[in-house]
């Protein structure tokens, strides 16, 4: 049994937010074909033949009053056809966009979104900077350091911070093979470490 709901939606919240954009893009498709089928039986149609409907706009956003004044720079704004009284679209929003904002229909966001989106684009670019790093720091080691034969005696070196002082500095190792990206494998007598290494 679950002690409180959280416990419950924490773990499916994805699920939760999944099936309620699904069914909530259902629900507006179909409230908007309608508000389009009354237009053409009644003519309003543009020259396109699209039809013409008729909606009623509200937003809201969050406000504090005591002892401050507060309003947020996001809200949530909803369309309803007025010959139906359904939502036929529902949209976030970001207050400090303005009309003038480069495709402001299709891009307008709330912060939440926004912030959403910027996290995922900076974790990307943080993976990319990594690899590019790793790469430099892996062509530095070759033009520095002359290839190792494989089958070779190697000694690895344990940093004295992740070693306590009756461990061993070293071990000893061979090089079984190199994978494609120029790391080599080392074998010791105790197995072969899961780690790769550069030159």
């Amino acid at each position: 049994m679950y002690k409180n709901h959280l416990e419950f939606l924490e773990p499916n919240k994805t699920v939760f937010k999944d099936h309620w954009e699904k069914n909530a893009l259902a629900s507006m498709t179909a409230a908007a074909q309608k508000e389009g089928e009354m237009a053409i039986k009644e003519g309003r149609v543009d020259k396109n033949g699209v039809p013409i409907i008729d909606v009623i706009l509200d937003g809201c956003w969050s406000k504090r009053t005591y002892k401050k004044k507060y309003s947020a720079l996001s809200g949530a704004a909803a369309i309803i056809g007025r010959k139906t009284g359904e939502v036929v679209h529902v949209m976030c929003a970001d207050s400090t966009l303005g009309a003038d904002y480069e495709d402001f229909r299709s891009k307008i966001t709330c912060m939440s979104c926004t912030q959403t989106e910027n996290r995922k684009i900076n974790k990307e670019k943080t993976i990319e900077g990594l690899g590019a790093q790793a790469n430099a720091m892996k062509q530095l080691s070759e033009q520095t350091f002359s290839p190792i034969t494989i089958g070779k005696t190697v000694t690895i070196i344990f940093p004295s911070f992740d070693r306590a002082k009756g461990d061993p500095r070293n071990v000893l190792g061979i090089t079984p093979d190199k994978t494609d990206d120029g790391l080599y494998r080392v074998g010791t007598k105790h197995g072969t470490l899961k780690q790769l290494f550069s030159l």
